[in-house]
């Protein structure tokens, strides 16, 4: 990683766990393509670009339906997952954000008509989405805690 004399040091930290993206993932970010300050910063620090966010949350209201100890419901909390939906869904003009499991038919039957492509009307219905699914995980997890 540049900068880090070729140490990852997000790896060494005790609290990372095993499903966080690796560490040479954590550097990229889904720039945006319009704004020279982000092309110039990505091509310094040799950040690939990001086309596609496909994210799968923590099972957060099943985890709670099944009447789970609150130390393991707060485990159920995501925090980069959401943060990944949030980020794809504002750089919609060049990124597909797929936030759940239950939007990949959506996009399979896109890339199948439109041979591997999307365009704006697509990634911002896929952002529309994203949206919907970050306020619902979120006012779940508000109501949880206001019981």
């Amino acid at each position: 990683m540049p900068g880090s004399g070729g140490r990852n040091d997000i790896s060494l930290y005790p609290w990372r766990k095993s499903e966080d993206p690796p560490p040479e993932n954590i550097r990229r970010h889904p720039g945006r393509r319009d704004n020279e300050g982000d092309r110039d910063q990505m091509q310094e620090f040799e950040i690939p670009e990001i086309d596609l966010v496909i994210v799968d949350l923590y099972p957060f209201e099943d985890t709670v339906a099944s009447g789970a100890s609150e130390t393991d419901i707060i485990e159920k909390i995501d925090i980069g997952g959401i943060s990944l939906i949030r980020a794809g869904a504002k750089n919609f003009k060049d990124v597909v954000i797929v936030p759940s499991k239950a939007e990949y038919g959506v996009l399979l039957d896109i890339l199948n008509k439109k041979g591997a492509q999307t365009d704006i009307e697509d990634r911002r219905m896929f952002a529309t989405r994203a949206f919907g699914v970050s306020s619902h995980y979120d006012t779940a997890i508000h109501a949880w805690f206001e019981k």
